[in-house]
């Protein structure tokens, strides 16, 4: 749809908005990803990276501009530190046989031991998921193909219009030769050699 004066071009949606959207998506997968990683004592890098595409994606859905693009990171990496600390609460409560009700009243507790309960490859989960939340919330992929078009349409603006008739040398006509005895009109076509003035038998000499 194309905007005129009488239709301007609607404003962008807030960047709050985009966020808020977000930060709801990737605190829903970081209870997915942390459930799942506490049941089973994992790390779960395939999950942080999840949470950074759809958090990030549908921070693009609402506004995609570079601001959106590192709140989109942000959003990512606290949903990948929410879902590790979930992880290590559920396996607190699953192998230290501790009620849930105490472990959450002694959850900063927890959040102190998320470093040495992950390791340098949680951290490493973390830094995946803000990577491909800021990458995805920026649409990195949709303007490079946006500029692959944009440069094959510039490639094909080159070419001398539909309808332009361009010069052509018909074959055999060197640079010594006479391009009117060739039966050349200058407009890209060839006139038999039979046809052209002055070359049939009407108009030559007796003698030739």
């Amino acid at each position: 749809m194309t905007y005129s004066p009488l239709f301007p071009t609607p404003a962008p949606r807030s960047i709050g908005l985009a966020i808020s959207a977000g930060a709801a998506v990737a605190v829903a997968c970081a209870f997915v990803v942390g459930l799942i990683g506490g049941a089973t004592n994992t790390q779960f890098a395939y999950g942080a990276v999840l949470i950074g595409f759809l958090a990030g994606l549908v921070m693009r859905k609402i506004r995609a501009d570079t601001q959106t693009a590192i709140a989109g990171a942000v959003v990512a990496l606290a949903g990948s530190a929410l879902s590790s600390v979930i992880a290590l609460t559920l396996h607190v409560v699953k192998v230290g046989q501790v009620p849930l009700s105490f472990v959450l009243g002694h959850e900063s507790t927890i959040i102190s031991d998320v470093p040495h309960y992950i390791g340098f490859f949680g951290f490493l989960c973390w830094a995946i998921a803000a990577y491909v939340g800021w990458a995805t919330a920026a649409g990195r992929g949709r303007r490079r193909g946006y500029r692959r078009m944009r440069g094959a349409a510039a490639v094909a603006g080159e070419a001398p219009p539909y309808g332009t008739a361009t010069t052509q040398v018909p074959y055999g006509t060197g640079p010594g030769q006479d391009q009117g005895q060739m039966g050349y009109t200058g407009s890209g076509f060839t006139v038999p050699p039979g046809q052209v003035p002055g070359t049939g038998a009407a108009d030559q000499s007796p003698g030739t």
